[in-house]
């Protein structure tokens, strides 16, 4: 109760931007046993946050009236650590949303929501290390929604999803695996909406994984690629699957899709 601090940006709680919040709490000496809140009232918040361990961020509950930008070409959240962001919307135009920057903690991401309009043209997460959690949350990108080269990416009851009518970014996934990356996902949706030319697939494989698990899945391909499509030979295994198309045929493992 006491290890708690306030933003609002109209002066009316112990700080006005987030990041002078969190770097209060951090010179406190934040432990696993004696975590910070940084809580975040109502407003507009255009800043490039860095976390540190232990510093949890939540807006003020119920709704999503709390809404961190990115301001200019700086992602909004520009690291990982172990913490966890609830209730907050996330935004912006910079080309990452959200991305790691050298930790190997795991971000946990809870009640977010994340619903980039026109010109926000970029990937929601870039996860280069480390991992991100993403818990009852609703992500559409522009671009990708993730785009993973390494590290772990672990999805729960969240929906999420690419959306477009650029011609131009159709040939993106909803989710890119691109290196050696863990990817989980269960009781989500992974949806590529792209509304012109030859669309995006749920899910592309590009580089062979270390392991990929789905699990009670919804995945929605664009036109003209598979649902989950790969350049690579790689194991994937599903269990009490849907898909609006099936996967590719180089993927191995066990599937349990129903298409």
């Amino acid at each position: 109760g006491t290890r708690i601090l306030t933003v609002d940006f109209s002066g009316d709680g112990d700080f006005t931007t987030i990041q002078d919040a969190i770097d209060e709490a951090q010179s406190r000496t934040p432990s696993a046993s004696s975590r910070w809140l940084v809580r975040v009232a109502p407003g507009e918040y255009q800043e490039s946050l860095t976390l540190y361990d232990y510093i949890d961020i939540a807006g003020f509950a119920p709704g999503h009236s709390s809404y961190l930008v990115s301001p200019g070409s700086s992602p909004a959240i520009a690291n990982f650590a172990d913490a966890t962001i609830s209730n907050l919307r996330i935004g912006g135009s910079n080309d990452n949303i959200i991305q790691s920057g050298g930790s190997t903690d795991t971000l946990r991401l809870v009640k977010i929501l994340a619903d980039l309009e026109a010109g926000e043209d970029g990937n929601f997460l870039q996860i280069l290390t480390g991992a991100v959690e993403i818990h009852r949350s609703y992500i559409s990108a522009q671009q990708r929604a993730a785009y993973i080269t390494a590290g772990s990416l672990f999805a729960y009851h969240s929906i999420l999803r690419e959306y477009n009518t650029d011609g131009d970014l159709d040939e993106y996934a909803v989710i890119d695996v691109a290196g050696a990356a863990t990817l989980e996902i269960r009781h989500s949706q992974i949806i590529n909406e792209a509304v012109s030319g030859s669309g995006g697939a749920a899910i592309l494989i590009q580089s062979s994984p270390t392991y990929i698990i789905l699990h009670h899945c919804l995945f929605r391909k664009a036109s003209g690629t598979e649902s989950i499509a790969t350049t690579v030979t790689p194991a994937v295994y599903a269990a009490a699957c849907a898909a609006n198309a099936a996967i590719d045929a180089a993927i191995t493992g066990t599937q349990d899709i129903q298409l």
